[in-house]
């Protein structure tokens, strides 16, 4: 397959892919009430922070073994 198909059907999948995200948002905001959406964005929300307030904390720790394996192999030499 050449370079330029390649292109060519990514470019159509990209726009069937752009058409279909404004459908999924059209028929949710048509057939779902506002205070369901609201909740739902509510409880994203809180996940994400969560998740994000998760990944810095093992982050932290991991920084904290690595320091930790560091000195160790500094107070062998």
């Amino acid at each position: 397959m050449s370079i330029k198909l390649k292109a060519f059907l990514q470019l159509v999948c990209l726009i069937a892919a752009g058409i279909a995200g404004a459908e999924i948002v059209n028929f949710i905001t048509t057939y779902v009430p506002k205070e369901t959406l609201y909740t739902a964005i509510q409880f994203g929300l809180i996940g994400g922070l969560l998740y994000m307030c998760y990944s810095l904390l093992v982050s932290r720790l991991e920084y904290q073994e690595t320091l930790k394996k560091l000195n160790e192999t500094v107070d062998k030499k």
